[in-house]
Formats: C-alpha cells, structure tokens, sequence
C-alpha cells in the first residue's frame, strides 16, 4: 500500500528497529504527505492505478475531491490507528494511543 510507505533516510530506518512513531507527532506529517500525493495523483490521472492503494481509505475515490481536510483526515486515522494499535499488541514498541 502506497499509503503505507514514507520516504525515510536508510539510518533512521534502521535505528527505529520495530518501534512505533509517536502518534502525536507523527501523524499529522504524515498525513499531510498522503493527502498532497493522493490529491496531486488524482489531478493529474484520476485512473492512475497508484490511486487502487487508497481504497481501504476512501473505497468510492470519486468523493476525493468533495471530502475536506478534515474528513479525509479522519478517514485516515479510521484506517491508520487500528493498525498501529494491532502493531503494538504484536510487540512493536513506543505505543502511543490517543
């Protein structure tokens, strides 16, 4: 999944080892990388197969552009923060819940 991915030098890559990002620092990076490369994919193709990776999120992607920030956030931590909860519960450490 193409949302699951963030480009990260290979140093701090490796030293986090299976720990877990800070929620509260974390995510709204995140999501603010996620929502500028689904919105600028979406504009340039709106049937670029990059956007299939985004339907766990947004299952009816013709919603992209009528969703705000806000929601589309929401819709993300909907997705993202039962993984990190399964995560943690499977060992990786730095579980931050919120």
């Amino acid at each position: 999944m193409i949302w699951n991915l963030i480009p990260a030098d290979k140093i701090f890559n490796s030293s986090k080892s299976d720990k877990l990002p800070i929620w509260e620092r974390h995510f709204e990076p995140y999501f603010q990388l996620q929502k500028l490369a689904l919105r600028t994919i979406w504009e340039i193709n709106p049937a670029h197969k990059l956007l299939e990776d985004y339907l766990s999120i947004i299952p009816d992607l013709s919603v992209l552009k009528e969703l705000n920030d806000e929601q589309l956030r929401n819709r993300f931590k909907d997705t993202v923060q039962p993984l990190i909860t399964i995560a943690g519960n499977n060992g990786f450490e730095g579980l931050v819940l919120i």
